[in-house]
């Protein structure tokens, strides 16, 4: 099966949804790969990729990571600008990671907040790298692609992993607006030994996209609908643990601050005494401390099961 056949397939998918990948794009110009991880070490050294100057003989990498961190206002994750451009400038950074729809966080970017960001980019030539891997988890707003800004200086990468459960089947996408970085990048592709797609994974993904679109939207109810009811759940017996509610993913972020413990003290009652193992905010950055993520995409019994233990483990503190 060739990847085209597979790319007709996914617009077809997105014409019906009317919601994700509704922009011009060049076909020729979008790869079918092993996964979104491997993409991101392709990333790593997106400079090299640029110019075409990498020496596969003697291939180091020297990357510094930031971060500007969101600000939480009034239940709402929003993007400090002015620390986004001034850490661009005050550290000459190349390359910059989105998020769309952003994970942990659960924001969902609208086009002010994406012309920014990619206006800043431009000005200081930063190149953007957009996951919307989880773009088809979007509720009560409109999902935007960085792709609406036809943007030279851009990578998207997507995937059918998430929509529809099949990770281990090694199967996603990239569209790579700019000819020469493509090029380079395909040539990566090969000598790191991710050129060849899963077969198993290009004949899932064609039945997902032909068949599944009714799936999609029946899974997406369940899983808002669990999002409410452990809202309503947390506000009538918890309601110290702050629900962040998300305009996208099936991820949920809780807050719990308002026990003045430190991220160690929380993980040690929800891993020891509430026998739960979730995500640690700390993973995801010292802003992050005090909060702790949940995956949500699952069924109600499951749901019902890890709110009874957080209230057992935290009703008398």
């Amino acid at each position: 099966m060739k990847s085209r056949g597979l790319l007709s397939i996914l617009f077809d998918y997105a014409g019906k949804k009317k919601t994700y990948y509704v922009f011009s794009i060049i076909t020729s110009l979008i790869s079918v790969i092993c996964g979104i991880i491997p993409f991101y070490f392709i990333a790593s050294i997106i400079n090299k990729l640029i110019d075409g100057s990498h020496d596969f003989n003697d291939f180091t990498l020297d990357i510094i990571m930031l971060s500007s961190d969101l600000i939480l206002k009034d239940g709402n994750y929003i993007i400090d600008f002015d620390d986004f451009e001034k850490k661009i400038v005050d550290n000459n950074v190349k390359l910059y990671i989105l998020c769309n729809p952003h994970n942990p966080v659960g924001r969902v970017w609208n086009l002010d907040e994406l012309n920014n960001i990619v206006r800043i980019c431009n000005k200081h030539n930063v190149f953007i790298i957009s996951d919307e891997i989880h773009a088809d988890f979007v509720y009560n707003t409109k999902f935007n692609s960085i792709g609406l800004f036809n943007n030279k200086n851009t990578v998207i990468v997507s995937a059918p992993t998430k929509t529809f459960n099949i990770p281990g089947l090694k199967i996603s996408n990239t569209i790579i607006y700019d000819k020469k970085i493509y090029n380079n990048y395909l040539l990566e592709l090969d000598r790191i030994g991710y050129s060849q797609q899963s077969v198993l994974g290009l004949v899932a993904t064609t039945n997902a996209y032909n068949y599944g679109l009714d799936w999609v939207k029946e899974v997406k109810e369940y899983i808002y609908n669990n999002i409410l009811y452990i809202d309503k759940y947390l506000k009538e017996k918890l309601p110290k643990i702050k629900l962040i509610i998300p305009e996208g993913t099936y991820l949920i972020w809780l807050d719990f601050k308002a026990y003045n413990l430190s991220h160690k003290e929380i993980d040690n009652i929800i891993n020891n005494k509430a026998k739960l193992w979730l995500d640690s905010g700390i993973i995801f950055g010292k802003s992050g401390s005090g909060f702790e993520r949940i995956n949500v995409a699952t069924n109600r019994d499951n749901i019902n099961k890890m709110l009874e233990a957080l209230y057992n483990a935290f009703k008398e503190l």
